[in-house]
């Protein structure tokens, strides 16, 4: 079988003609020009960003709910080939054209990577919090060690300044 692309390439060089290698920056405008971003299933996906990032900024002080969110992003991410096989198999339901390739680029670039970023910065946020906390404790710590020693230093001052030792009479 005769690889196509060799062909047309060989074909190209013979006449003169080269092929620029693709940027970084064409690949991403090229990908940006491919999506129609006026259908609603794709406008749901971002809002569905716009709305966990928002949930995630709003209950960032929340321990619990920030758990609970990361998980879901974890599961979440975890089916994205299992959202990407659905959508290769019914696409003409709901879309206008075929998004989804066998190697979910377009799942894993519009879905997974968002989520995954902000699972990302929400486990960042909270190494922070946890460093803070941790600086909190260790100068409250070091705080009352400060004070202990201070108050050992003064008892040890009042005693040697009241003879050494108990001031009470001896009764035989």
């Amino acid at each position: 079988m005769v690889d196509v692309w060799n062909v047309i390439r060989n074909d190209a060089k013979s006449k003169g003609i080269k092929f620029a290698q693709p940027t970084f920056n064409s690949n991403v405008m090229g990908f940006y020009h491919a999506v129609n971003w006026q259908e609603r299933w794709i406008q749901c996906i971002l809002l569905f960003h716009v709305f966990v990032i928002t949930l995630v900024i709003v209950t960032r002080n929340n321990s619990n709910i920030h758990s609970l969110l990361l998980a879901a992003i974890c599961v979440t991410v975890y089916f994205a080939e299992t959202f990407n096989t659905y959508g290769a198999e019914n696409w003409e339901t709901f879309s206008t054209q075929d998004y989804f390739d066998k190697n979910g680029v377009f799942v894993t670039v519009v879905f997974s990577a968002p989520l995954v970023f902000t699972g990302f910065s929400m486990t960042l946020y909270t190494m922070y919090k946890s460093s803070q906390l941790l600086i909190k404790v260790k100068r409250k710590e070091l705080g009352v060690d400060k004070k202990d020693r201070k108050k050992k230093k003064t008892e040890l001052g009042k005693k040697k300044k009241g003879g050494g030792g108990d001031n009470k009479p001896k009764s035989d």
